[in-house]
């Protein structure tokens, strides 16, 4: 019965650390006063997730190969690419950032908003399509 609650209590201490909740302080070093005040660690930066994180290939109508969009949480990339997925260089390359809206990508910034002039529709995470006024424009799968 000891030995589960000593395993317990290890497993609920790691758990709360990799979880950020509150640990006990630390024993005061050799020296140190008794009720110092503990010196707190900065917060670690929080990584923002969207529901379409990861790259993408996207090809224009025809099957063309146009370029890769990489996404992490409400940003983007997109780097042109030639038939081969390989980077070709092109003023549309660059980054920017979107709002999504329950299933749409809506560029705030970057080349899907000022060089595309895109608004974006995702379904079960398997692909994204972009369209203008006039239809689809492109489409994007996952590599």
């Amino acid at each position: 019965m000891a030995t589960s609650k000593i395993v317990l209590g290890f497993f609920l201490a790691g758990t709360l650390a990799a979880c950020g909740g509150e640990q006990a302080p630390p024993a005061p070093a050799a020296g140190e006063a008794i009720g110092a005040a503990p010196v707190e660690a900065a917060p670690a930066a929080a990584t923002a997730t969207g529901p379409i994180d990861g790259v993408w290939r996207c090809k224009m109508n025809g099957d063309i190969p146009l370029g890769t969009l990489t996404f992490t949480g409400m940003s983007y990339a997109f780097q042109t690419t030639n038939t081969a997925w390989e980077p070709n260089p092109n003023s549309a390359d660059g980054s920017g950032t979107v709002t999504f809206n329950e299933n749409f990508v809506l560029p705030d910034t970057g080349p899907l908003k000022d060089q595309f002039e895109v608004t974006g529709a995702f379904g079960d995470g398997s692909f994204i399509n972009f369209n203008t006024d006039l239809g689809m424009m492109f489409g994007c799968r996952r590599p």
